[in-house]
């Protein structure tokens, strides 16, 4: 059975207040094509369609488009990731559901459309246990009937969950044809994010364990944006984001994944890089090191840190020359001039920890000698700690040392 994995398209996002409307458009014809030559038997989508809860109606024009023609090809399942809204699915599978586009909003119970079916190559059935994101504030009714459930840790919530699915995939398995997969929007403690998914979300209060994923031949996991393995030893995989989202993901290549499964098998994956669209790209240096980097930009969505002596007006205007086939989204300027340094080192190249072990060292050189340095130490510690400074006679020698 041949399963296509793709993930976090997030679409109606904005980076810098730029659409990204045609580098998705772009990355999906790239997508399509592959998913084309792969002939697959059944597509996962594992969440954050959208960008947002409540998406444009050209972005739902533009979700319906691009699932549609994916399931031209092969039935496609799509669960809910963070960014997404379960009631907006909840509307999507009663007017588009029950054909080639399956949407889950919620968790379900194993019996409830928790776990759906679709066929594979000849006689081969794919059981599909499906996790649309957990917020943790929402109670499962059907899965955490337990009074204790309520008070476990969000780790260990999933973890109820998960077995619950596991032990019905264990009752119903037929090792001559059943092939078990998992499509989820979950963070995995262990995974590397890339800074620009919502930080709540892949923090450790969200994390799940890998110990805990129902035994699958493969894992097809969305929520994570940098493609990479699944942590621990289930094979499956974070297809990662469509499109580089935001500068956290600069430099990273995207992908969608191909799966070939066979019952009773390990499954054989192949990753497929996605490189449609405009690639991020963060430059620094003078204007003559920016100049002659300039040859080497072409569409990329671009962000400049320009160094100066002092400070240059028209910038903006000079990058537009220099960079004519680039979209600039911030040019920014770093000048010597303006430019405040922290306090760090002393004319001898001593390194200083805080500004109380930098005002003893400052004490050592200019305190008059008839003068308690204890006491203006202690003096300036009270100071640098305190909310309100209350007149008192003793400080008018701290001032005096100071001014």
């Amino acid at each position: 059975m041949r399963i296509f994995h793709t993930s976090d398209w997030h679409l109606g996002r904005l980076t810098y207040g730029q659409s990204r409307r045609p580098d998705q458009i772009a990355a999906f014809e790239q997508v399509l094509e592959v998913a084309r030559d792969f002939k697959p038997h059944l597509v996962l989508h594992s969440g954050d369609l959208f960008d947002a809860s409540r998406p444009g109606v050209e972005e739902m024009s533009l979700a319906h488009c691009m699932l549609r023609r994916l399931g031209e090809l092969a039935p496609v399942v799509v669960v809910a990731g963070n960014h997404d809204s379960g009631a907006l699915f909840e509307l999507f599978e009663a007017l588009l559901g029950g054909g080639r586009l399956h949407f889950v909003p919620t968790i379900r119970a194993p019996k409830s459309g928790g776990i759906l079916e679709f066929p594979g190559a000849g006689s081969e059935l794919a059981r599909v246990v499906t996790m649309p994101f957990l917020h943790a504030n929402r109670v499962v009714d059907a899965l955490e009937v337990k009074a204790e459930c309520r008070t476990m840790s969000y780790a260990d919530r999933v973890a109820a969950i998960q077995a619950a699915y596991a032990s019905e995939l264990e009752r119903s398995y037929d090792p001559a044809r059943t092939i078990h997969l998992l499509v989820a929007h979950l963070h995995v403690d262990g995974a590397t994010w890339s800074k620009s998914e919502r930080a709540l979300h892949v923090s450790a209060h969200y994390a799940s364990r890998a110990s805990s994923l129902p035994p699958v031949s493969y894992a097809a996991f969305g929520h994570i944006h940098k493609p990479q393995a699944l942590p621990g030893n289930l094979p499956g995989r974070y297809a990662g984001s469509l499109i580089q989202l935001d500068f956290g993901e600069e430099g990273e290549t995207k992908e969608v994944v191909l799966i070939e499964a066979e019952p009773a098998r390990a499954a054989r994956i192949k990753t497929v890089p996605v490189t449609a669209g405009r690639a991020l790209c963060t430059l620094e240096g003078t204007v003559e090191e920016l100049e002659r980097k300039s040859e080497s930009i072409d569409q990329e969505l671009l962000r400049l840190v320009v160094h100066t002596p002092q400070p240059t007006p028209g910038l903006p205007e000079w990058a537009a020359r220099v960079f004519p086939r680039a979209t600039l989204l911030e040019v920014g300027e770093r000048s010597l001039a303006t430019r405040l340094e922290l306090v760090g080192e002393d004319r001898h190249g001593e390194t200083f920890e805080d500004l109380q072990q930098a005002f003893r060292a400052y004490l050592a050189d200019h305190a008059p000698d008839d003068l308690d340095g204890d006491q203006l130490l202690s003096l300036f510690a009270e100071l640098a700690d305190a909310e309100e400074v209350t007149p008192r006679p003793e400080l008018v020698a701290l001032q005096e040392v100071t001014a």
